[in-house]
Order: C-alpha cells, then structure tokens, then sequence
C-alpha cells in the first residue's frame, strides 16, 4: 500500500478494489439510474469517475508535470469517489484512512447534488425556487459555506461534475472522450441550472483553494475542462435552429479564455 503512484492496479485488480470497497451497496446504486438512453445506474457511474480520476487526470499530470511531487492522487481519494454516495450508515465500520473519512463527511451535502434525477430543492420543471437563491438550487448558500477542505473531497466532487456535465451536454470531457449512456433527457433549461450550480461551486473551491499553486495541478486541470465544457454549451448554439452543435466544433472558435479566466479566478488573495 505504500507505492501510491499511478500503475498500482492493473485494470483488473482495479475492478476488484471498487467492487470490494463499494460492497453490498453496489445493488442501490445498481437500482439508481440516470434519464439516458441506456438507463445508465449509478454503480457504472461511481465506477466511471473513479477511473476519471484515478487513471484519466493522474495520467495527464504525470506526463505533463514528470518531476511533480505535490499532492497526486492516492488511494485516499480512490476510496472517496467510490464511497462518496454511500450514505453514513453504509460507512461505519469500513477500513479507510481518516482522511479518507473526512473527506466523505464533507461529501455527504453534494449528494443531492449528483442524484440529479431525484433532486430535491427545485420543482418537478428543473426550475429553482426564485428570489433569495437567485436562481440557484436552495442550499446553494449552505454549499458555499461549507465549501470542502478536504482534498480528496474536492477531487472526487470535480470528477462527479466534469461526469455530470458530460452527460448532461453530450460533450466530451478534454482529451478523455463522452461520459458512457449517453445525454440525459432533461429540459435545456434546467441542464442549464444543474450545470450553472456546478460551475458556481467550482469557482468557489478554486479561488478559497487557491487552486493555482502548483500541488492543486490536477484540480485546476479538472475545472479549465468544467469551464471549457459550460463554456461550449453557452456559447455553441445555432442560431437559426436553437440547436448545441458538438464540442469539437467550438474548438475553431472562440477558445475559453485559459489565461484570462486563470487572472481572475485566482491571483487576486492577499494572505
């Protein structure tokens, strides 16, 4: 256990891990399932996220940062993203870190959050309940004060969103490919919402996080792809049809702002 760098798990051996450690509640998570096309359940999803990050982000990190000794990811935030829609009852008991623990109890609030099909806190239309939240869903305001402190939280949050949002706009997360099953049938409008939530508490964990210091690399990775996907899905519309065209097709025109958006999103602390 002490080698916690990526190539720990052949794909085989990592299979068996998310099955052992999910355990007898992978048959709830098997029940949930998402208003694709395929009827994709949550089981495949927590699987899905778990390679995100363990394979997907830690592969990108390792090839364009070598020599990177900050903080990775480890079997800490593995255990977080497997375990993160166990409710507390499920979790007694289970052999994992105290970190890991921690971080699970700030991931406890998001779960509504990433149950979107039975999401409390808007109405039957997607729509938010209006005036104090301004649009947002009614914890919004209790999420960003408890914006997670924990690491492993916030990987495992950022890897539930770029999933999300995937599925929700059929784009592909960058350089990795399309969440599977599948765009969720939801009304424009309230993927909208969903997606407007996310990128709200996406900017509030990157600038209270300061997620440019060079540790936070795959964090930071993680939310220019989040904003590179909302992003599309705001600005990619054709205007004679109303239609989203693919992602692919944005990438000719105006880029998401990298640099700008990094100037403003971080760099203004003062300690």
């Amino acid at each position: 256990m002490a080698n916690y760098g990526y190539g720990w798990y052949t794909q085989e051996q990592l299979e068996d891990y998310y099955d052992q450690l999910i355990g007898d509640y992978a048959k709830t998570l098997k029940q949930e399932t998402f208003t694709d096309a395929k009827k994709t359940n949550y089981l495949e999803a927590v699987k899905y996220v778990a390679n995100l990050v363990w394979n997907e982000y830690q592969t990108k990190q390792a090839h364009s940062h070598p020599d990177q000794s900050g903080a990775l990811v480890n079997v800490d935030v593995l255990d977080t993203v497997l375990l993160s829609l166990h409710p507390k009852s499920k979790l007694k008991g289970l052999s994992v870190s105290d970190y890991t623990k921690e971080g699970l109890a700030e991931m406890q609030q998001f779960q509504d959050l990433i149950h979107m099909d039975i999401h409390k806190g808007y109405d039957g239309y997607g729509r938010r309940s209006e005036g104090a939240y301004g649009g947002h869903h009614q914890n919004m305001p209790v999420w960003l004060k408890n914006i997670p402190d924990n690491y492993t939280a916030q990987l495992a949050i950022m890897g539930w969103f770029l999933t999300l949002s995937s599925k929700m706009t059929g784009y592909t997360i960058p350089g990795v490919g399309v969440a599977p099953g599948g765009t969720i049938e939801q009304p424009r409008d309230a993927i909208a919402h969903y997606l407007m939530d996310m990128e709200t508490l996406a900017d509030a964990m990157a600038v209270k996080k300061n997620w440019d210091r060079p540790q936070y690399a795959i964090l930071k990775e993680m939310y220019l792809d989040l904003k590179r996907m909302h992003y599309s899905f705001r600005v990619n519309r054709d205007q004679s049809t109303g239609e989203f065209r693919p992602m692919s097709e944005v990438e000719d025109g105006p880029k998401f702002p990298a640099e700008r958006s990094n100037r403003r999103d971080f760099g203004h602390h003062r300690h």
